[in-house]
């Protein structure tokens, strides 16, 4: 479904957002005793085997042009070593679209999103411009632990059943159809803290889908210091090049989602 039939769908909705003073200061309680992997670390002693390799093909099936599984360092041949474990999108030419990307991302609808960087509930570093593509939009969730309404559209998304599910019930069709790229981004504990790779798998076990990135991690609260409106859950929609479409309003934060999903 295109950027514009989405837009033509949205409806008013009006939800109350989370409000940061429910959240308390403290450690966070989880381990993110994992390794983390770059999916920009490739090898430049590869380069003349990249060359020779047919541009077209992923030998392995799993969605990674062999040219880039090289260059990045994984295994052609084998579909378990995967530039991302969770199988999410992949742009070798991210560099160059993110050239013009601000320094901070300022939320004007039209405004390209500022590029960063966040673990995974796989331990991988994935770099947001791997989600820049030709005609998918993308939606950023900013959720937190602690949110009720958090919890529940995640769980909507999941599968789930609760009261908030039949306001967005097409959304998790196309989530999983590749419709529409959801991102979510979990930047507080339980109890404030800034999320750790422990917390992504746990909020991954409680709500898994597997075309739902959950990203956090060391510098998270950065991002959502840029990107957080109106509270938790802030939702944006963005084009498929990364030009914000759809931003919550004052009385709306999941306006974008019902602009998706209904």
């Amino acid at each position: 479904m295109r950027i514009q039939q989405l837009l033509v769908l949205f409806t008013a909705l009006s939800v109350t957002a989370c409000d940061d003073t429910k959240a308390s200061d403290g450690d966070g309680d989880g381990d993110d005793s994992e390794e983390t992997t770059d999916a920009g670390s490739g090898d430049g002693e590869e380069v003349d085997e990249v060359e020779e390799v047919d541009p077209t093909a992923d030998s392995d099936g799993d969605g990674y042009l062999d040219i880039w599984e090289i260059a990045e360092g994984t295994d052609p041949e084998d579909a378990d070593s995967r530039i991302y474990t969770g199988g999410w999108p992949y742009n070798p030419d991210k560099d160059e679209h993110a050239a013009d990307a601000p320094g901070r991302f300022d939320g004007d609808v039209g405004s390209k999103l500022a590029r960063f960087s966040l673990s995974d509930q796989h331990g991988d570093i994935v770099d947001i411009y791997d989600y820049y593509n030709e005609d998918t939009p993308v939606l950023i969730d900013i959720s937190a632990m602690w949110c009720g309404p958090c919890n529940y559209i995640s769980e909507c998304l999941a599968g789930g059943s609760n009261s908030y599910c039949s306001i967005n019930s097409a959304l998790p069709e196309l989530i999983n159809s590749e419709q529409i790229r959801w991102v979510t981004i979990i930047d507080q504990t339980p109890r404030g803290a800034e999320t750790t790779v422990g917390h992504l798998e746990a909020w991954d076990e409680d709500y898994p889908n597997e075309y739902i990135a959950v990203l956090g991690g060391e510098g998270v609260t950065a991002v959502s210091d840029q990107m957080l409106a109106n509270g938790w859950p802030t939702v944006y929609m963005f084009e498929a090049d990364l030009t914000l479409s759809v931003r919550p309003s004052g009385s709306n934060p999941w306006r974008a989602m019902e602009a998706a999903g209904n």
